[in-house]
């Protein structure tokens, strides 16, 4: 790499020439990374996630499993089951036994 000059100035690095045409991929690669090997693993760990996914599908197409929450859901719930006017004394009383 050169430095250029101007008249008067301190002495500028010259910058890099641009890569024009290629991907980061193919920048990466032509740096010397391993940028295949990074794809192909990636790759690798899309396709087993994906095949786990598709193995707990059901038939029909939908997925089931346990929904995990916090109190905070429930606060928001009754909140607003009471802003609709649709809260019951029996609602409240089971979320609140939650809570």
């Amino acid at each position: 790499m050169t430095a250029r000059t101007s008249p008067g100035a301190a002495r500028i690095p010259a910058a890099a020439p641009p890569m024009t045409g290629t991907t980061p991929g193919q920048a990466a690669a032509a740096a010397g990374r391993p940028a295949a090997a990074a794809a192909a693993a990636a790759r690798a760990a899309l396709d087993r996630a994906t095949g786990h996914l598709l193995s707990l599908q059901h038939p029909a197409g939908w997925w089931q499993g346990e929904l995990q929450t916090n109190v905070t859901m429930d606060a928001e719930d009754l909140l607003l089951r009471e802003f609709l006017g649709v809260r019951t004394a029996g609602q409240t009383a089971a979320a609140a036994r939650w809570i």
